[in-house]
């Protein structure tokens, strides 16, 4: 399985028991439905709707998790907590963006990797 930065493929397959068509669906699913992801976010927060922003954090670490992407998820969880307690900051948010952003194209060009070795 091609390597991607940020993720630990191998954790990921953990919670997978090794199926890595299970795995790589769940790679496939994750860019594509979690792509506004980050538009949401910035929006729920816009318009102060904090526990919205929470749940979407969570599922984002959660979505992470499975992936084996052990530090976005702790930046998920981070700031989810510190949205909670109100104490959140723009670099905070700033960072979890970033962090997305990087993830997604990573991801992207990984599928698009894998897509051209089997169609070869």
């Amino acid at each position: 399985m091609h390597e991607i930065e940020g993720i630990d493929v191998n954790q990921g397959l953990m919670y997978f028991m090794g199926r890595a068509d299970l795995y790589c669906t769940l790679l496939r699913r994750a860019t594509r439905d979690r792509r506004g992801s980050l538009e949401s976010l910035s929006d729920l927060l816009a318009h102060g709707h904090t526990e919205a922003a929470c749940r979407l954090l969570h599922d984002m670490g959660s979505v992470a998790g499975s992936l084996g992407a052990g530090a976005l998820r702790q930046q998920c969880v981070k700031l989810e907590t510190d949205l909670r307690q109100g104490q959140a900051t723009p670099a905070a948010i700033a960072a979890v963006q970033a962090s997305t952003t990087r993830l997604w194209a990573q991801l992207d060009a990984a599928i698009v990797h894998a897509d051209a070795s089997d169609g070869s």
